[in-house]
């Protein structure tokens, strides 16, 4: 199973869960949005995340995510998570939204 397949049945299995959890819980899973994650994952690992219809992006590193921006080609909403340093902050201003998710 090639690194696509296995992305594709592991996206498969977080999306059924969201479904059972809203499920459960007497919500619609067309209100969570699912981000995907890009710290430590190539530009190619981005684009078979966009491929497969994730276009709402977390990274972590402000360098890592303009990078990664200049790579991908497919447009997509881009979020900084995590801390922000301050010397980093304009530089996340062109590169990033820096709305709060998570804790």
């Amino acid at each position: 199973m090639n690194s696509s397949q296995v992305f594709h049945q592991k996206l498969d299995t977080v999306i059924r869960r969201i479904k059972d959890t809203c499920n459960r819980c007497n919500r619609s899973a067309d209100e969570v949005k699912l981000m995907a994650v890009s710290k430590n994952h190539p530009a190619e690992a981005v684009e078979t995340a966009l491929a497969a219809g994730l276009n709402l992006l977390g990274e972590n590193r402000v360098q890592e995510a303009a990078a990664k921006r200049a790579a991908v080609r497919t447009p997509a909403r881009w979020e900084l998570i995590g801390h922000l340093q301050r010397n980093k902050a304009k530089s996340r201003r062109r590169n990033l939204r820096s709305d709060s998710v998570g804790g």
